[in-house]
């Protein structure tokens, strides 16, 4: 025979189970990123690369593009690069469009040309040599923000992740 103490637990589990399942569900499919509540228009990222042709965000209009902020002294940023080039790799074999701009905070240190070369790194690297990209929200770096074809920031990544294709490919 269940007594009210069993019962009052077996219930309180219960509750608890089907509170939290949605949210643990939720965790697990948002491990990599988070949906924004409120989408909005991407700020404006006209830019040098590291070979010192402007890049403008303007120019990936129609196409899904991760905006990944950065910089040479934070070790968590360094690890993420070849990260997000084999990413970036895989949705090319794939046959499948990603753009990635890496927008490095501040005067990029020329030592990094041979960390590029040895990653194979080929998307997109630009310099904010004065930290100026006022209209983007970056409390941390790393920071990483989807921007989807109609150029809105729908998606954000607050610090390091492990850039895998098919949590990415789950989003998209």
């Amino acid at each position: 025979m269940i007594n009210k103490k069993s019962t009052y637990i077996l219930l309180l589990n219960l509750v608890l189970w089907f509170v939290c399942y949605p949210s643990i569900a939720d965790k697990q499919q948002n491990d990599l990123m988070m949906p924004l509540v409120k989408h909005q228009v991407a700020g404006e990222l006209i830019l040098p690369d590291i070979s010192g042709k402007l890049v403008n965000i303007e120019d990936y209009r129609g196409r899904y593009v991760l905006i990944h902020f950065w910089a040479h002294w934070c070790s968590p940023c360094i690890k993420e690069l070849p990260d997000l080039q084999l990413m970036y790799d895989g949705m090319l074999k794939q046959n499948q469009r990603l753009d990635i701009i890496a927008v490095h905070a501040g005067e990029l240190p020329d030592t990094m040309a041979n960390f590029f070369e040895s990653n194979n790194i080929t998307f997109d690297v630009v310099v904010d040599q004065d930290v100026g990209l006022k209209e983007w929200s970056i409390p941390v770096l790393p920071v990483t923000y989807l921007i989807n074809p109609e150029g809105n920031i729908t998606y954000q990544a607050l610090g390091p992740k492990e850039w895998q294709l098919e949590l990415l490919q789950q989003i998209l």
